[in-house]
């Protein structure tokens, strides 16, 4: 018998001894937890059920353990009846398979405590979790894959986020399923649709695909608060108890005109224009943003290079609890350009453009964040 040196051993049970701690330390830094803190959770007997939202890999946990805040749709279904919970991981943690089995863990545990439905939702690398639990457990309702992706961006290891999607897909079975693939997104390869609608039609998998929807680019288009004023009806009818909805009968018109959720000051009133090149941004000007808030600029008056406006913007979508409001802004115009500066308030600036509009972008007071927008002319 072939007796093995003692320095062998010991070197290979110290490397089992490093995996293992690696292991736990990697799950330790596994999350699962309520989405919302402040908010008592309903329980599993008055809950509709629960939801569990997986983000992507740009949203980890950092070191000082802060993390990007849930999306639109948490507040949504929150607000809907669900009790939603939060599947957060860290950079180390981006592996698929041991994300998955941890996952499912919490599955087996929500199953545990009563709830009746299971729902995962995941945008990007938590979209592709979902997919592949969904192939693994019987507990899960429905999932909400949202740009579904792991590999990165570079071919050729990019075409497995193709390639590899349809091996989990084809493990689903029986699981609600609502896919949504963007146009302009860098980790698409593209032509991801029909081959999943082939796949999910093939099991008899009650599905939603919304593949490429107009208005939408970009990878992190799902979690967008646009999406979910077009498409919230469509996650509601995936998570509910009726026939899978299709994309032309539950998507909405948002964005196409304005509402009623505009807050303005009483007695608003636009001045006859005074000529000069100010005249131009006259009047009432209306378009959204992608956070899903509509927003006005009505120009009252413009003398010289001087311009009065009031700015306006909805409520923010999902319960997120940002009310519409409205402020008065002083601004200066040159040539075809209108700025609003303020050193307490967000920093407006517009530029017409040649077929009429506005393009606008909006800057916050502390410089860190900005949104874009067009807005077009309404009737004054």
């Amino acid at each position: 018998m072939r007796r093995i040196p003692l320095i062998r051993i010991t070197a290979a049970i110290a490397f089992a001894i490093v995996a293992a701690l690696h292991s736990r330390a990697a799950l330790a830094e596994m999350r699962f937890e309520p989405a919302f803190p402040d908010t008592p959770m309903k329980g599993a007997a008055a809950a509709v059920g629960a939801l569990v939202w997986s983000h992507g890999a740009g949203g980890i946990l950092r070191t000082d353990n802060s993390t990007y805040g849930p999306p639109f749709l948490a507040y949504f279904m929150r607000d809907h009846g669900w009790d939603v919970f939060a599947f957060k991981r860290t950079t180390m943690d981006q592996e698929s398979n041991s994300e998955t089995k941890e996952l499912l863990r919490n599955v087996t545990e929500l199953k545990s405590k009563g709830y009746r439905k299971i729902v995962l939702v995941g945008q990007s690398d938590g979209g592709w979790i979902s997919v592949m639990a969904a192939g693994k457990s019987q507990d899960i309702y429905a999932i909400i894959a949202l740009a579904p992706a792991h590999y990165g961006t570079d071919r050729p290891r990019m075409n497995l986020n193709a390639t590899a999607i349809f091996d989990y897909l084809g493990e689903v079975h029986g699981v609600r399923t609502m896919i949504a693939y963007f146009a302009n997104d860098p980790y698409d390869p593209g032509g991801r649709g029909p081959r999943t609608e082939e796949i999910l039609a093939r099991n008899a998998v009650p599905h939603l695909l919304v593949d490429q929807p107009a208005g939408f680019s970009g990878h992190g288009s799902g979690e967008s608060g646009r999406f979910l004023r077009r498409f919230g009806n469509c996650m509601l009818a995936v998570t509910g108890d009726g026939p899978m909805p299709q994309q032309r009968e539950c998507e909405t018109a948002w964005g196409d005109v304005p509402r009623d959720t505009i807050p303005l000051p009483k007695g608003l009133a636009i001045a006859p224009a005074a000529g000069g090149p100010g005249a131009a941004f006259l009047g009432k000007w209306w378009g959204t943003y992608d956070v899903g808030r509509e927003v006005m600029l009505v120009v009252t008056k413009v003398e010289g290079d001087r311009a009065e406006a009031v700015y306006a913007v909805s409520n923010l979508p999902g319960g997120a609890n940002a009310a519409g409001n409205y402020t008065q802004r002083s601004g200066r115009v040159t040539g075809g350009e209108l700025d609003f500066e303020d050193a307490e308030k967000a920093t407006l600036r517009y530029h017409l453009l040649a077929d009429g509009r506005l393009d606008g972008l909006w800057i916050a007071a502390n410089g860190k964040s900005q949104l874009a927008v067009v807005l077009r002319r309404l009737p004054n």
